[in-house]
């Protein structure tokens, strides 16, 4: 009797031991289970060959990124260097040469200077005076040589015959008579540079408009050798001779 009823355990422990044993193959390995572990799979490069800059929107190369230059979208690099204007036509923007502007002087090269002993209380003596002009006015020989100099200086492209030498601010209005500043080779109508209406031709009645109205203190002779010095075709339409 006890032989019958240790029977159904042993053969419950040798079942068991019996599993235990299928189970495992001899390398000790899990049988459960033959599938092989995969490797991890390696993720592609990023699109861009260098790294991407702080606070930069963009997916260029790494190579405009590395040199702080903007690619097709920008970095926060510098930017490259603005492109150059092309000079106005008829003369060029290098050193030693420019171009007129509507019919006026170019003002780095002629400023206008006028003479200090004009003034408000000398106008009677002076600019108001009759034959006043032909007291300061300097002699050729003088103003041939600047306007020779001016010529180079402006790039002017016709003859020395094509150009008067004139004031900017005109011996009329108390212009000084002798400093360069005040002297420029003004076109003629002969001149390749010339702007039809706004020759020499034009502004000698300028001159003389400003002149009378100065004189007959309608215009401040500060106001009228201002005015003649930035843009004596706005004068002149001022005074209604343009």
């Amino acid at each position: 009797m006890h032989h019958l009823a240790l029977r159904p355990t042993i053969i419950a422990i040798v079942a068991i031991a019996v599993m235990v044993a299928t189970a495992c193959d001899p390398k000790g390995q899990s049988a459960l289970s033959h599938t092989p572990t995969s490797h991890p799979t390696a993720m592609a490069p990023p699109t861009t060959s260098g790294p991407v800059r702080s606070g930069s929107t963009s997916s260029t190369t790494g190579a405009s990124q590395a040199s702080g230059t903007s690619g097709t979208t920008g970095t926060t690099g510098t930017t490259g260097p603005p492109a150059t204007l092309p000079p106005p036509s008829g003369g060029t923007n290098s050193a030693g040469a420019a171009a007129d502007l509507a019919g006026l002087p170019d003002p780095s090269l002629t400023p206008g200077a006028v003479d200090p002993r004009v003034t408000p209380a000398t106008l009677g003596s002076t600019i108001c005076r009759s034959g006043y002009t032909r007291t300061v006015r300097p002699p050729s020989s003088y103003t041939e040589s600047l306007k020779r100099q001016g010529l180079r200086a402006y790039g002017r492209q016709g003859r020395l015959s094509d150009y008067q030498e004139d004031h900017l601010v005109a011996l009329e209005i108390g212009g000084s008579a002798t400093d360069p500043r005040n002297l420029w080779p003004e076109p003629l109508a002969s001149a390749p540079e010339a702007k039809p209406g706004l020759t020499a031709a034009q502004k000698d009645p300028v001159e003389n408009a400003a002149h009378s109205a100065v004189c007959a203190g309608r215009l401040p002779l500060a106001d009228a050798q201002r005015l003649m010095a930035t843009d004596w075709v706005d004068l002149g339409r001022r005074l209604g001779v343009l």
